[in-house]
């Protein structure tokens, strides 16, 4: 098979690394998917590199794609002048921390990424995460995340998470939306969320929506709100998330064959149990989809009474520091975390931290400025001073772990 990012003319104005130049004095930092993937192309080019950097310190020590796995602190130490290949898909953290680290060349996967073949990669990749055939969905996403960094800038050309039900089928203990602690689990109002929607996707600057919940297909008006979403022209795809615990009906079936649509199925394992099923009906009825393995981390909440100066490090180490737009109860706010614990009333409700998309009165060109500085904020949220940090660097805790009896009580925060 033969990959080609159908953008890639957005690149022309950005000059492209000479890997040879670096052939021997170079480190891969991020021993994942894109990790192995760029190893791969780097071989076929002739380009040599020394190892891997990562920041999980569960892999340091071991060895990927025949290559040592070091840390950041090993990589300071016995590498300072080496030219480092940045391969995670939240960039920026790891931009900013080798920065201060003193590098000077960095580079991106961005035109390894641009156009190769992939029938020599795929044998390679975890089986349980990538179904045949459909491993350039996790490229195709990554260079968004690019276009973002290197041509369009934040605010614009960027995702945005719709929250539609906090019904679900599962009772996670670890739910990262906090899904069971919702007493009374109830669907989004579909017409003022109607209304946020117009709101939001008229200023132009979304063009990937996913859809989640709770369990996504729980959602009564899920066949109206896909096929509101898609008739936007700037939308390029829309994501329904599904843990494949149920089969959605068929009017959303019929409004999934959009070529916009890319169901996007967690796999929780056994937990999944339609799994099969799921996919069988999406390949019959033509609607697009790939498959996710997951990895879940311990959440921990508490006033850990840091400095600014900490609490603004939590915040920019943050996969959700470059910005995570999420709309719930119609409002718009930057990490999810934040939003569910604001919504369950664990933090008090902070002006500062989201965007009210349907308060009146209303005006476009405010709105969307609103948006933007929410968006391009570098200042750390009221969160951040309540979370451990979303690095993924936490421990690592059982995929979708059913909680039995009563859940632990929320803390309450009132500054």
């Amino acid at each position: 098979m033969h990959y080609k990012y159908y953008r890639a003319d957005d690149f022309k104005d950005i000059p492209c690394p000479d890997f040879h130049a670096h052939s021997g004095n170079l480190i891969l930092y991020g021993a994942g998917v894109n990790g192995l993937i760029v190893s791969i192309l780097l071989k076929k080019m002739g380009v040599e590199f020394i190892c891997f950097a990562d920041s999980d310190e569960r892999k340091w020590g071991g060895v990927y794609m025949e290559k040592p796995i070091i840390s950041p602190q090993e990589l300071k130490e016995k590498y300072p002048d080496v030219a480092v290949l940045i391969t995670p898909y939240h960039l920026g953290p790891v931009y900013r921390l080798l920065q201060e680290m003193g590098y000077k060349t960095l580079f991106d996967c961005l035109y390894l990424f641009l156009e190769f073949d992939t029938d020599d990669i795929e044998p390679l990749l975890p089986k349980d995460r990538y179904l045949p055939g459909q491993f350039p969905v996790s490229v195709y996403n990554y260079m968004r995340k690019l276009h973002e960094f290197h041509v369009s800038g934040l605010g614009n050309y960027k995702s945005l998470f719709i929250f539609v039900t906090e019904k679900c089928t599962l009772r996670c203990k670890d739910c990262f939306y906090f899904i069971p602690y919702y007493q009374s689990p109830a669907d989004c109002d579909y017409d003022k969320l109607c209304i946020a929607i117009d709101r939001i996707l008229k200023t132009g600057q979304f063009s990937f929506i996913s859809i989640v919940g709770g369990e996504t297909f729980l959602y009564d008006r899920l066949s109206e709100l896909i096929d509101k979403i898609v008739s936007f022209p700037n939308v390029e795809r829309v994501y329904p998330i599904t843990n494949a615990t149920m089969l959605p009906k068929d009017n959303v079936i019929n409004s999934m064959r959009n070529k916009k649509i890319f169901v996007r199925i967690s796999d929780y394992g056994e937990k999944s149990n339609k799994m099969d099923e799921l996919t069988n009906l999406l390949e019959r009825e033509n609607v697009q989809f790939n498959k996710v393995s997951q990895q879940w981390w311990h959440l921990e909440i508490s006033n850990f009474e840091r400095s600014e100066i900490e609490n603004q490090k939590t915040f920019e180490a943050c996969c959700k520091s470059e910005g995570f737009p999420f709309i719930i109860n119609n409002k718009l706010y930057r990490c999810q975390f934040a939003a569910h614990l604001e919504s369950l009333g664990v933090l008090p409700f902070s002006y500062e931290d989201s965007v009210d998309l349907i308060a009146e009165p209303y005006n476009e060109a405010e709105l969307e400025e609103k948006i933007n500085n929410l968006y391009k904020r570098k200042k750390y949220l009221q969160a951040c001073r309540y979370c451990r940090g979303m690095g993924y660097m936490g421990k690592p805790i059982p995929i979708a772990e059913q909680a039995v009896g009563e859940l632990p009580t929320l803390p309450k925060f009132t500054t």
